[in-house]
């Protein structure tokens, strides 16, 4: 496998648009829920002092959400994989899939099949379960959320998402993620 590999982390921005200033009231340790626009963390904390207007979360929707997905689009016929990057709990929260349950270190994700070719999802799977001590899972307890279903009908789409527990260093983790994706390019795959 050659690169270029487009990584996406959707959620990694911290600044909230001055029109709404002063209205977000999640610490950056709070805000973890998935969505379009969040109204709730995924322990069901309010993200917001007072609801949003349906003028403020179209707004939202055209100056945010539209042009990052239009330039996911853009990568399509020009990248071999787009990576999908998310952190997630490492305890599932009680709306989650698995509420409760401990999670892997690693999880990836394709749609069950159906945004990437399975020889890649196992060899990547293989390549992280290196670094990360075996503990990666395939489409549990996520099997790929909006990006990768959306753009993995225009190129190959994983979801990757690493756990926040304190047991690996934040260092450790990107240093397994960066080699296991190393590893991973340089392997003979089949297109």
């Amino acid at each position: 496998m050659t690169l270029p590999i487009a990584v996406s982390v959707p959620h990694a921005g911290l600044e909230v648009p001055s029109w709404l200033s002063g209205r977000y009231q999640l610490s950056e340790e709070q805000t973890v829920a998935d969505g379009v626009v969040k109204t709730h963390s995924c322990w069901q904390e309010s993200v917001w002092r007072t609801p949003l207007l349906a003028t403020e979360v179209q707004r939202l929707l055209w100056e945010f959400h539209q042009p990052y997905h239009q330039k996911l689009s853009s990568w399509a016929g020009r990248v071999k994989l787009g990576l999908d990057c998310h952190t997630m709990s490492d305890v599932g929260p009680p709306i989650g899939p698995d509420a409760g349950c401990r999670r892997p270190l690693v999880c990836l994700s394709d749609g069950r099949g159906t945004t990437c070719s399975a020889s890649w999802v196992a060899a990547l799977h293989g390549c992280l379960s290196r670094y990360f001590c075996g503990e990666v899972a395939v489409n549990a307890p996520f099997a790929g959320g909006h990006i990768t279903r959306t753009h993995g009908t225009e190129m190959p789409w994983v979801q990757l998402e690493l756990s926040r527990t304190d047991e690996v260093s934040i260092a450790d983790k990107r240093s397994g993620v960066q080699m296991a994706l190393r590893d991973w390019c340089q392997l003979d795959l089949p297109p």
